[in-house]
């Protein structure tokens, strides 16, 4: 009996583990009258046979507190006895059961560790004992108490939160904690039931998932009349999580039965009672009502077909089988449509007898294309459709030509078209044509005629050509196309910048600069611009339209020198780049006077050089000292205030031979020319 157990069973295993990393045992809890219960879930095969056999210890303290653990049962919670248990069998559920699994074993928890086929069959055997051993438990509060893994705390007080500290009996390694508040007492509330008539069939469904830490099983009930019930299947019922893992139509974390039903349109009850962790069952829940129902279609019409006729319309006819295999038939509708895929508009708004072959459509589509299906539709509202049979009427007469036609085009070159819709019925749609000029052919863009009134094409910006056209035409089913739409200019948007001007020549005469320049190049250039720079600013001086090349423009007046550049502006307002930058420089030789006189001493005392010179006028200056070495020439080294006529530095190399200059300059940037060199040399070299 336990290998058929541990053989139905096995498959469950990892469908109950709490997800508690590292623990080789979970905690469950509830508080009721007073009491903390405790069931102990173990999770790892050798585990669950030390437990079993050393026994776990259990120990609490108040949640929040630093003290210890104080021990609370005076020896270690272990299963009843099987001699026990034996006499227990045959009045309490599973017991029996749940003694086999605890002592009818073959070994211990350890084999052969020399033969690995052996071992792994061991664990295995652990594996699948340890499963039902919990799983057993829970099957009845009887179970529960005998099992080894309950334990009831009556010594608590309301209102308080406890933790609790499980291990293993001298195996310290096999620990876990768990805390429980004795705030309110545990409730419970049953899951609702979700039921779906089928053909004789009922599908049911629960949702198990938030109530897996406190439910292990579900016991489902039945009636036909709502007062006497009697539970389906013989065993309770456990979630199985492979099988919606396994399945794209089931939803994880839900329950799924079945059931069969002796007649479809009449009621039955279900209901539902939860087994929790303690053995103990809560329920029956709420009952809910359900009907099978007919599901299978009627048998299809077949030969059905469409004639025309000018003075009657279309006549459709069709054939079906005799009354004695339909018993369930109601009747037909007719349907039409455009398509052979539909949709479908029913031509019958009332069924049509079960003894009907035919039926007139005194209205079919004069230009457009004449689907029609025949439905077949049973008492239970199954239906089943015919194959689609199609009929042509005549049709040479053209749709309207398309009017309004308008677009659009981004930055990026994408064209949107839209026009009004036409009012023919057997209207297909439409063929969009496009052409780079008036007068080149037109391209058509659509390879199918085109359903909708918008249009979205792509074109290329970087191009000379300025515009872009479209037109369009109609086509109805029968494949008659109108005239062609009046054609569509749109402009493309500019995104090419126009070629820059080229500065020919900035020659300074008589106070003046002409600037000479060729104009840029491109076509749809509209203004030169010419820039000039004074004290690092451009400033725009003249705006030159077509045909103008040359350009006169006054010296600024305390200017050295200037620049000028141009650039060209198009019909879209975009600039070129800028052109060449010409320099114009003012040569003019200011008379400032120089320093007189100028001499160079050591001072020995101060150990520096000394500079003195003579300057006579009323002019604002500020000196330039100028110095160079044996290694380098002459340069400009040094500033000194116009007020001061002498100049000293002592940053010196000994034996090193100076020269020094001075030149003037005033603050409206004019200089003097540089004064005659003199020389020094700086004691102290070999």
């Amino acid at each position: 009996m336990r290998y058929i157990i541990l053989t139905i069973l096995f498959g469950f295993i990892p469908l109950f583990s709490l997800a508690q990393e590292n623990q080789s045992f979970g905690l469950f809890s509830k508080y009721e009258e007073g009491k903390v219960y405790l069931k102990i879930q173990p999770l790892e095969g050798r585990a669950w046979y030390l437990g079993k056999t050393n026994g776990y210890v259990i120990e609490r303290r108040e949640a929040g507190s630093e003290s210890a653990f104080q021990q609370i049962i005076e020896s270690p919670l272990l299963p009843l006895p099987a001699e026990e248990m034996e006499a227990l069998s045959g009045d309490f559920p599973f017991v029996g059961e749940l003694k086999a699994i605890l002592y009818d074993m073959e070994t211990g928890a350890q084999a052969d560790d020399t033969n690995f086929a052996a071992v792994e069959a061991k664990e295995e055997e652990l594996e699948g004992r340890l499963f039902l051993h919990f799983y057993l438990s829970a099957m009845s509060e009887a179970a529960s108490e005998a099992s080894g893994l309950q334990f009831v705390d009556h010594s608590v007080e309301p209102g308080r939160s406890y933790v609790y500290r499980v291990q293993i009996a001298e195996e310290d390694q096999y620990s876990n904690q768990k805390e429980v508040n004795t705030f309110r007492e545990t409730t419970y509330t049953i899951p609702e039931l979700n039921l779906t008539g089928l053909d004789k069939a009922v599908r049911i469904n629960w949702h198990h998932k938030s109530f897996k830490n406190k439910y292990i099983a579900y016991r489902l009930e039945r009636s036909t009349n709502g007062r006497d019930w009697e539970y389906l299947g013989d065993s309770p019922i456990v979630y199985n999580r492979r099988v919606a893992e396994d399945s794209e139509d089931l939803e994880f974390g839900y329950i799924y039965e079945g059931d069969s039903l002796s007649a479809n349109y009449q009621p039955y009850y279900y209901r539902l009672t939860v087994m929790d962790f303690f053995g103990y069952s809560a329920g029956p829940g709420q009952s809910f009502e359900v009907m099978g129902r007919d599901l299978e279609p009627p048998v299809q019409p077949f030969n059905v077909e469409a004639d025309f006729s000018p003075q009657e319309g279309m006549n459709i006819t069709w054939d079906y089988p005799d009354e004695t295999r339909v018993d369930d038939l109601e009747g037909f509708f007719i349907g039409t449509g455009a398509s052979p895929n539909g949709p479908f508009d029913p031509l019958n708004q009332e069924v049509l007898p079960a003894e009907s072959r035919s039926f007139v459509h005194s209205q079919p589509n004069q230009g457009g294309r004449n689907f029609y299906i025949v439905t077949a539709i049973d008492t239970s509202g199954n239906y089943k459709h015919s194959l689609p049979v199609y009929e042509i009427i005549p049709d040479s007469l053209a749709p309207a030509v398309p009017r309004e036609l308008a677009g659009t085009i981004d930055s990026s070159g994408v064209v949107e078209l839209h026009w009004p819709k036409g009012e023919e019925a057997d209207l297909m749609g439409y063929r969009v044509f496009r052409a780079n000029t008036s007068g080149h052919e037109y391209v058509q863009l659509t390879n199918e005629p085109l359903q909708d009134t918008l249009f979205t094409d792509s074109i290329s910006l970087k191009t000379l050509t300025r515009h872009i056209f479209y037109k369009i035409v109609a086509v109805d089913n029968n494949f008659n196309h109108s005239d062609f739409s009046t054609p569509l200019k749109l402009n493309r948007p500019d995104i090419m910048v126009p070629v820059a001007p080229k500065i020919k020549d900035a020659q300074l005469k008589d106070g003046a600069v002409r600037i000479v320049w060729v104009p840029g190049t491109s076509r749809d250039t509209e203004a030169d611009i010419l820039l000039r720079q004074t004290d690092g600013v451009w400033d725009e001086i003249g705006v030159f339209e077509e045909g103008e090349e040359t350009y006169t423009d006054p010296f600024p007046a305390n200017q050295e020198y200037v620049h000028y550049a141009m650039l060209s502006r198009d019909e879209s307002g975009l600039f070129s780049d800028t052109s060449q930058i010409r320099r114009v420089r003012k040569v003019e030789f200011y008379k400032v006077k120089p320093v007189e006189a100028l001499t160079a001493v050591y001072n020995q005392e101060n150990r520096q050089v000394e500079l003195n010179w003579n300057h006579s006028g009323n002019e604002e200056v500020y000196y330039i000292i100028f110095r160079g070495d044996g290694e380098k020439g002459i340069r400009m080294y040094e500033t000194a205030p116009g007020d001061r006529q002498a100049f000293s530095e002592k940053t010196l190399q000994p034996g090193q031979q100076y020269s020094y200059a001075v030149r003037v300059k005033r603050e409206d940037g004019k200089t003097s020319p540089l004064s005659e060199n003199v020389e020094v040399v700086v004691p102290g070299g070999e």
